[in-house]
């Protein structure tokens, strides 16, 4: 990956962050690392076909979801950009008796931006 692509993601990758909890340096190594691999960053546009797969498999997904026999707790960004508030919302239609724990300054990594559950 040249210079100039590596800081394109890095600052678009950057903005699925919270102003909150920023990506790190540390943090943006990983995606990075994986797009440098063995010609990844050639195969980077395949990684958008979730899109897709979301309106073919939402039957099937809201299902499982729906279904799950244990008990399920979401952690929920409210700053995400693509999960949004409503997104949440129709979760909890569909599977009304999971916790919900709505993190108001989260973007759209939790996992990264608060990964014991508080942030960082």
């Amino acid at each position: 990956m040249q210079k100039s692509g590596e800081r394109f993601f890095r600052r678009r990758f950057a903005s699925l962050f919270s102003p909150a909890h920023p990506l790190s340096a540390e943090d943006a190594a990983g995606p990075v690392g994986v797009l440098k691999r063995d010609g990844g960053r050639r195969i980077a546009h395949r990684l958008i076909h979730y899109v897709d797969e979301r309106e073919r498999n939402a039957d099937r997904w809201h299902g499982a979801f729906a279904r799950w026999p244990k008990p399920l707790e979401l952690a929920w960004g409210l700053r995400d950009q693509v999960a949004v508030p409503a997104v949440l919302e129709g979760a909890a239609r569909v599977r009304p008796q999971a916790a919900v724990t709505e993190l108001p300054d989260v973007g759209d990594y939790p996992q990264i931006e608060c990964p014991n559950g508080s942030p960082r």
